[in-house]
């Protein structure tokens, strides 16, 4: 059956593979009118990957919010959360964020606990700023 226009598209990659069906949908268009297309997710059977695609259809949420940095998710957070708190709580933000230095450049959703103790461990300042 044929989806919707616009709704996206699941699709069988060739090959022997544990996952084999493959959601596909349109994230925009290029200069040239082409589609730019990513990939939602891989499934083990097509009605599977119809039920990934009809819930990413029903709450459609940004793919690329996996590709973000930790230094970009803190941007976001001062842009929503640092009108509404005390000015001392931003100060201790900003602090934190500086001590995390290595992780900046990490995309967000490969930062582990591991990463994060490193930092709490290197850091020579006080209890209140490790919790930060």
């Amino acid at each position: 059956m044929k989806n919707p226009n616009g709704y996206g598209s699941v699709c069988k990659l060739s090959g022997k593979r544990r996952k084999p069906f493959a959601v596909i949908v349109t994230t925009g268009w290029n200069d040239e009118g082409k589609q730019r297309r990513e990939y939602l997710g891989y499934y083990k059977s097509r009605r599977e990957a119809m039920v990934a695609l009809a819930d990413y259809n029903n709450n459609p949420y940004d793919l690329s919010a996996g590709k973000l940095t930790f230094k970009e998710v803190y941007e976001r957070l001062i842009k929503e959360r640092f009108p509404k708190i005390s000015k001392s709580n931003q100060l201790g933000y900003e602090m934190a964020f500086r001590r995390s230095e290595p992780l900046h450049d990490m995309k967000f959703n490969e930062v582990r606990k591991a990463h994060l103790q490193s930092v709490i461990d290197n850091c020579d300042k006080s209890w209140g700023t490790k919790k930060k």
